[in-house]
């Protein structure tokens, strides 16, 4: 990121105190304020509600009428289901045996699904085509359209220039933009009215959400909750001790919008964290174990037992890897090492020589092989702060983490024996040593 997470929490600590004083009603917008400037310091992800359109194609054009047009007629044709399973449409990119999975949307739906919910995967998938309706997405670029052509009004026009004011007293390098915050914040409103009328007679009797603070599925989770549907956000990451969207909530005097009204999560590590925070704000939180890894996957996984071999999980390379990771790989040529790519972000010809430090270096793409493989084939796990490191823990696998990042917000992990933090070369071998 172009800020690291520390700054960007002492940052909206600081502004949600001014926006406390000088804007009380502005609460509901901070997980929507905070995801956006999120996104904004990661450039590689889409913001979706905020971002500019691209309007310089007639194709474009021509998909945004069409949104439009099936935004506005969707009401004549309401939704009713017991149940809403909502994901992002990019998580859908595990190869299984009959195409492409959607791991946490999939389990959610095989342990509390019942046939006939209601499943919306929103946003674009550069794995494959967007599976199901694609109405959320539909709004979501109405929203941007609405947001750049209508004059933003208040409490969004003030939120935002409360912003640009607190940046510009000791942030600079934090580099959002403020009228495109507002815009975002318009767009907001304009999907929470939306959903609310789309949803008003016949809702749900609850939602579940993965990534709650999406900015396309923000508004949904505000809407519902105005309706009195029971929300529940499953984990579907790392939540770190310094994630400004899973931490450093205390001073809130209520539970805003579009915060959901239960949290699932993995393990007791993640549960303390959040509930430490959230039970003072009604929201429940439970843990109900990775749903990924349970069951048959686990069976087999204890029946593979451990491999010799070291996986290295790959993030967005190079920003997030770590050169030592390279160091230690020469210095142990007598080991296996496997280098995986994210599904998201690939390797170039030049990145994929540069990691080839020695013959028993392989470098495979999700689509090569399963990541519950590449598990089974490892002692050790390497990465960044990447998910995978905890997902590796869940398999009975060793972790290290290698980059800053992980130090202080992956803390809590760290015991010494499956669970490491590792710097240097020299580190990371002496961990290798030990297995």
């Amino acid at each position: 990121m172009a800020a690291p997470y520390r700054e960007l929490l002492d940052f909206f600590l600081e502004l949600e105190g001014e926006l406390g004083q000088g804007c009380p009603g502005s609460i509901d917008y901070f997980p929507v304020v905070r995801s956006f400037i999120y996104f904004s310091e990661r450039p590689t992800f889409s913001t979706a509600i905020g971002a500019r359109p691209n309007l310089d194609t007639v194709y474009r054009a021509l998909d945004l009428v069409r949104c439009i047009g099936s935004a506005a007629l969707q009401p004549l044709r309401r939704p009713v289901a017991r149940q809403l399973f909502v994901a992002p449409a990019r998580h859908r990119n595990v190869p299984v045996e009959r195409g492409l999975c959607s791991k946490h949307l999939d389990s959610l739906r095989e342990r509390y699904g019942d046939g006939s919910e209601l499943v919306w995967e929103v946003g674009d998938n550069p794995a494959g085509p967007r599976p199901g309706p694609s109405l959320p997405t539909d709004v979501a670029r109405v929203a941007v359209l609405n947001g750049r052509l209508r004059r933003t009004r208040d409490p969004a026009r003030r939120v935002a220039e409360v912003a640009g004011q607190v940046r510009s007293r000791g942030w600079p390098q934090l580099r959002f933009s403020t009228v495109a915050l507002a815009r975002a914040l318009t767009g907001f409103d304009f999907a929470r009215r939306y959903y609310r009328a789309l949803f008003r007679k016949s809702p749900p009797e609850r939602a579940f959400f993965v990534v709650y603070y999406s900015l396309r599925q923000a508004p949904m989770i505000s809407a519902l909750n105005d309706l009195g549907v029971r929300t529940i956000e499953y984990q579907h990451g790392i939540q770190s001790n310094i994630h400004p969207l899973y931490t450093h909530w205390d001073h809130l005097e209520r539970r805003p919008a579009s915060m959901p009204d239960e949290v699932l999560v993995w393990d007791e590590v993640s549960r303390r964290r959040i509930a430490s925070w959230a039970e003072g704000l009604g929201m429940g939180v439970e843990v109900t174990g990775n749903l990924w890894y349970t069951g048959e996957r686990m069976q087999r996984a204890a029946q593979a037992g451990e491999g010799g071999g070291v996986l290295v999980a790959l993030q967005h390379y190079p920003d997030y890897f770590n050169p030592a990771i390279l160091d230690a790989a020469r210095a142990t040529p007598h080991l296996p090492w496997l280098f995986r790519e994210h599904p998201l972000y690939r390797l170039s010809a030049g990145d994929r020589k540069s990691l080839a430090v020695h013959d028993r270096v392989r470098i495979i793409g999700p689509d090569e092989e399963s990541l519950d493989a590449s598990l089974a084939r490892a002692s050790c796990c390497i990465t960044g702060f990447s998910t995978v490191g905890i997902e590796a823990l869940l398999y009975g696998r060793t972790a290290i983490f290698t980059h800053e990042t992980a130090r202080e917000g992956l803390a809590d992990y760290f015991d010494g024996a499956r669970c490491h933090y590792a710097e240097t070369a020299d580190d990371i071998r002496s961990v290798l040593d030990a297995l």
